[in-house]
């Protein structure tokens, strides 16, 4: 018979316990991958935080209902359509090298502050 006790661990320290979800980094990149799939594919459904009129683009990055600031006091940019792939995975690298850090903790926890605690 198998002694159960000896192969089943916790969940703290899992990939499944709570303190492994996304940091708000890897969400704001996910959020930024999912744009440029969006950008990519017309047809694909999804909310876009982008206008495209002739051969420009307006964006917005956002996390959650937020605007990041890409450029200093700049909640949205505009770039040459041309380029939206290649500037999308360049914010993407800064982000991942911790650049937008500040911003996006900030905005995280202005978002934890304001839910309601769960019943």
């Amino acid at each position: 018979m198998t002694n159960w006790k000896q192969i089943v661990k916790s969940v703290e320290g899992s990939d499944f316990s709570s303190s492994s979800k996304a940091t708000p980094r890897e969400r704001f990149v996910g959020n930024l991958r999912s744009q440029l799939a969006l950008f990519k594919d017309n047809n694909k459904a999804g909310k876009r935080h982008f206008e495209v009129k002739g051969e420009k683009v307006k964006f917005s990055a956002r996390m959650g209902n937020m605007a990041v600031e890409l450029l200093p006091g700049k909640r949205e940019v505009v770039m040459e359509k041309k380029e939206f792939a290649a500037v999308i995975e360049a914010v993407i690298a800064d982000v991942e090298k911790g650049d937008f850090d500040t911003q996006l903790n900030k905005i995280a926890a202005n978002y934890s502050n304001r839910r309601k605690p769960g019943k």
